[in-house]
């Protein structure tokens, strides 16, 4: 009973738990039905808002990028950190392979035990293509051979339980990117099963530490590049016919500045969700004009942001089943009060509205 209460925020538990009920059914009904009953009390009490899934630069991704903002990030993780009302709205709370890989002890701890007393589910970011003397060295989404495996360890050395996996845009850094990236990588350009053979290995491995963990994919739509929507079914296809453990989600990271993209997340949205997968978007205000103009303060980005995801929520063919309140940019510079407009937990509060 307390493993039921305890599990509320990661789905994949409360399915756990369903089908061992078919065996408790057969030789102990009493506690079978006992059981059932608090598994619907469970179930009733479930946010409306269990789509909000929420992300930000943290300090070790600040240092790579030699920046300092924001700089409140790990105050999210204080018991009277002012974002009560917001943090209980996020389904999903989302690190990154660098802070799972370099933050400190302490840092990766804090976090880990704050999102658990929060009954917030841990998702981590990761790059689950190996680089190598040919190519992907220095492209995002490319580790060394042992960066999943590191970042596992400590997650669970740490107490933590990783909920979600979310690749990190294989298909445009893996597949779509041809010849030199900026920063003088080369791109592999791997095929969609070169791609797939390098990703099993590594689903095997995050499943053997963390056995309930649902896996997904983050990649880019682009209204300059139609081909991403069959490359990305084929990927799904791909790795879920040669991989025991599925994928089950899809997070669109929009080229909002690329005009077009609309018919082309229109049909990949149809064609996952007919394959049973979730697609969710990025709600972020980079990238494009607001009133012709970049956004430049915290408070245009927040409500450009907000604008874009109510938008897709009112398109039927869109849709989406997950909101990522998620930033990499400049911008904002700070991730609380939730009260400021111009804070990215405000943008939680009204994000989780359209999840309803």
């Amino acid at each position: 009973m307390v493993m039921i209460l305890q599990s509320w925020a990661a789905p994949l538990s409360i399915m756990t738990v369903l089908w061992g009920g078919v065996e408790v059914a057969r030789h102990r009904p009493g506690l079978f039905w006992a059981t059932a009953a608090l598994l619907t009390a469970v179930l009733a009490s479930w946010p409306a808002d269990a789509g909000v899934w929420l992300a930000g630069d943290d300090p070790v991704v600040q240092t790579q990028k030699h920046k300092q903002t924001p700089a409140d990030y790990m105050d999210l993780f204080k018991p009277q950190s002012p974002w009560s009302h917001a943090a209980q709205r996020v389904a999903a709370f989302k690190i990154s392979h660098q802070f799972a890989l370099r933050a400190s002890d302490q840092q990766l701890a804090t976090v880990i035990g704050d999102l658990r007393r929060r009954h917030i589910a841990l998702a981590i970011e990761l790059g689950v293509l190996e680089g190598s003397s040919r190519c992907g060295m220095g492209v995002e989404g490319y580790g060394m051979p042992a960066a999943v495996e590191t970042a596992a360890i400590r997650i669970k050395k740490a107490g933590g339980q990783l909920d979600y996996v979310a690749f990190d845009e294989p298909i445009w850094h893996g597949h779509e990117g041809k010849g030199r990236t900026g920063a003088g990588g080369t791109f592999c350009s791997d095929s969609i099963g070169e791609l797939a053979d390098q990703i099993v290995p590594k689903i095997a491995i995050l499943h053997r530490y963390f056995p309930n963990a649902v896996f997904g994919d983050i990649d880019p739509v682009s209204g300059l590049h139609p081909e991403v929507v069959g490359d990305l079914t084929a990927f799904f296809d791909r790795l879920n016919q040669v991989s025991p453990v599925k994928l089950s989600f899809f997070q669109a990271d929009i080229a909002w500045q690329a005009p077009g993209w609309r018919p082309y997340l229109e049909a990949l949205s149809a064609g996952l969700r007919q394959r049973g997968i979730s697609v969710g978007v990025i709600c972020d205000g980079g990238g494009s004009a607001v009133k012709g103009q970049q956004a430049r303060t915290n408070e245009a980005w927040v409500h450009t942001a907000i604008q874009r995801c109510q938008d897709l929520a009112r398109d039927p063919q869109i849709r989406p089943d997950n909101f990522i309140v998620q930033s990499w940019e400049p911008l904002p510079t700070q991730m609380l009060p939730e009260s400021d407009p111009g804070a990215l937990t405000y943008e939680i509060n009204a994000v989780a509205e359209l999840s309803r």
